[in-house]
């Protein structure tokens, strides 16, 4: 249900060459066998119920007319059920996605000064070549830049680059995190988008990544 009127809602009763606008968003999801691929589809359809209103007669008009205090309706018939229009949503072509990425198994329990590594596999699904861009933000939620205190790792490797994926090909980044301090901490912000599709590859925001616990 998107959209039920209520009473008193200026929208629940429409006039002549009245326009009612509705939006919604969809979320677009293709089945096994079409990933590498795409499909034409449409998106959805909206199922309107129109319910004639009917109008309650005037008191006055009751009492001299017809002699009693009950409201009585009259203009259109009361339908037991309303009446349905469909209304199909527009087509479009869903493409399937260019990438696909993999965080490669990480020790979920890593120790003080004992490095370990973070790697994710991206493999480029299209038949174009890509230039990925690589960031890496390592300050906290109220953007402090001391990210020992905050986060208790110091990372190096490949954090600020570009990979460069050809067609169909597969490849692995990877960086390396040294703990600092015992207790519970977060990787840091992580992003890979791109330029020719204008659309994240990998977002790992730092404050939605599980926190690792971090042995003595």
């Amino acid at each position: 249900m998107l959209y039920k009127p209520t009473t008193g809602d200026p929208l629940r009763k429409l006039g002549a060459d009245s326009t009612f606008l509705i939006s919604y968003a969809m979320v677009a999801q293709l089945k096994e066998g079409f990933e590498k691929g795409g499909v034409s589809a449409k998106l959805g359809s909206l199922l309107v119920d129109w319910i004639p209103s009917a109008l309650i007669l005037d008191n006055a008009f009751e009492n001299k007319f017809v002699g009693t205090s009950e409201s009585l309706v009259h203009g259109p018939l009361a339908m037991g059920a309303p009446l349905t229009i469909r209304f199909p949503g527009p087509p479009c072509y869903i493409e399937g996605p260019p990438f696909e990425t993999r965080l490669q198994d990480i020790d979920p329990a890593p120790q003080v000064s004992i490095p370990f590594r973070v790697a994710y596999e991206i493999c480029n699904l299209t038949g174009q070549h890509q230039t990925l861009t690589i960031s890496m933000d390592q300050r906290g939620e109220d953007g402090e830049d001391d990210a020992l205190s905050l986060s208790g790792l110091i990372v190096s490797g490949l954090i600020h680059s570009e990979l460069y994926l050809a067609p169909m090909e597969k490849s692995t980044f990877a960086y390396t995190a040294l703990p600092v301090r015992a207790g519970m901490t977060r990787l840091p912000s992580l992003w890979v988008s791109s330029f020719r599709h204008n659309a994240w590859v990998v977002r790992e925001d730092a404050g939605s990544q599980r926190p690792l616990c971090v042995l003595p």
